[in-house]
């Protein structure tokens, strides 16, 4: 199983397009997938392999257009909260946040605790 840190993103590539800008979801998308992704043994502590088939299916709804929409909702409510924001380690954490797609975080967050405990 790939670690937390291992997103793929433009490794490996040998369709010549420029993947360096792509998001770190792209390893986890079943279209660029090679095989060897799609035996991924999902730990059963970390939600098994319903939870890793929920991934998939996010990352394949992160390429949809619509998705694009959802990142500028989501930054216009992170940039609100920042206004309030009253602290810098409060301010940093919104930053941060915003990056992340919520759902997505959500899925692989008992895979990162589980991992966590494992060092």
């Amino acid at each position: 199983m790939p670690s937390k840190t291992d997103s793929g993103c433009g490794q490996g590539r040998t369709d010549g397009r420029d993947t360096s800008t792509e998001p770190a979801y792209d390893f986890w998308d079943l279209r660029s997938a090679g095989p060897h992704r799609r035996d991924i043994d999902w730990p059963s502590e970390s939600g098994g392999q319903a939870t890793l088939q929920k991934i998939f299916d996010r990352c394949a709804e992160m390429h949809q257009p619509g998705y694009r929409e959802e990142i500028k909702a989501r930054h216009a409510e992170r940039l609100e909260l920042l206004k309030s924001s009253r602290t810098r380690s409060e301010a940093l954490d919104i930053m941060q946040r915003a990056n992340l797609d919520p759902i997505l975080s959500e899925l692989m967050e008992p895979e990162r605790v589980r991992q966590k405990n494992e060092s």
